[in-house]
């Protein structure tokens, strides 16, 4: 992943109508317990596209990769379900979600329940 990234448009900020389907993606996925703000990756994004409204960070953060779409995520999986295949059903529906056959997914665990 490159380190200047633009923004992409014209998705709007969480809480939109463009970001419910991701973050219901993932909330929606067998074996995810909680989602987190990806924060500690997206200080590092200067080319943040889904800004923190009302001074929260977005649950899943959205940034252009170059004219690709890069999507990242936190997550806390149930200790019930595999962790691993529980990242991977995250990562295939936040690819499935994003609708473009160059976007890139990054689903970071903080943590098992």
């Amino acid at each position: 992943m490159s380190t200047d990234l633009d923004p992409v448009e014209p998705l709007e900020p969480v809480g939109s109508a463009a970001a419910e389907p991701l973050l219901a993606a993932v909330l929606g996925t067998d074996g995810v317990a909680e989602v987190f703000s990806p924060h500690s990756r997206m200080r590092r994004l200067p080319g943040l596209l889904v800004p923190a409204v009302g001074g929260a960070e977005p649950e899943v953060a959205v940034v252009d990769d170059g004219g690709r779409p890069a999507v990242a995520v936190r997550i806390a999986t149930s200790s019930a379900q595999s962790t691993v295949d529980t990242a991977r059903r995250v990562a295939d529906r936040l690819l499935a979600a994003a609708d473009d056959p160059g976007a890139t997914v990054d689903v970071e665990v903080a943590r098992i329940h």
